[in-house]
Parts: structure tokens; sequence; C-alpha cells
């Protein structure tokens, strides 16, 4: 029974995204590209900024969360400079058609 419940409620959100989310979101296809890039890159931000966050005073989960949205801030930036344009932003995205105006 629990598996058929499973299956269904699958089932459902699947055609829940179709039918709402199947438009292309620009910022959130701006999000989703750099994705193949910061995967590699967040594990040597993090622990630099769990390293810096060791004397503050902040419960785990806050601490986890702020060194994660740093890791980010601190990535996208590289991401958007360097490598969406460059070589390994087509390696990575496949080849970037020109934006109009």
């Amino acid at each position: 029974m629990f598996a058929m419940a499973s299956h269904g409620s699958v089932a459902v959100l699947i055609g829940l995204f179709m039918q709402y989310l199947s438009a292309e979101i620009p910022t959130m296809r701006y999000l989703s590209d750099p994705a193949y890039f910061l995967y590699p890159g967040h594990m040597p931000a993090l622990i630099m900024l769990q390293q810096a966050l060791v004397p503050v005073y902040f419960p785990q989960l806050a601490k986890a969360g702020l060194a994660l949205a740093g890791a980010t801030a601190m990535l996208l930036p590289v991401y958007h400079y360097r490598v969406r344009r460059g070589w390994l932003g087509e390696v990575l995205n496949g080849r970037r058609h020109p934006t109009p105006l």
C-alpha cells in the first residue's frame, strides 16, 4: 500500500511540475547553469568559511547556512565573469547563443 502511495504522489508531483513550472524562468536558468562549476568548487570555499566561523557563537545550523550562502556568493561572480563565456563554460553548459538586447 505504501509503495502505491509513493508512486502515486511522485506521479502527481511530476504532473504538477510539468503543468505549472514547464515555462523557462530566466532567473532559475541562470542559477542552474553554474551547477557543474559550483559543485566541485564549493567544498574549498565551505571549508574556508567554516574555519572562519569556528570562533563565532551561532547555532550550528545558522553557521552551516551562512557558510553555504557565503560560498555561493563567492563562486557565482567567478562563474559569471570567468567561466560563463569562456571555454570552460562551453564545456560545462554547451555552446552559448548570443542573448538579444
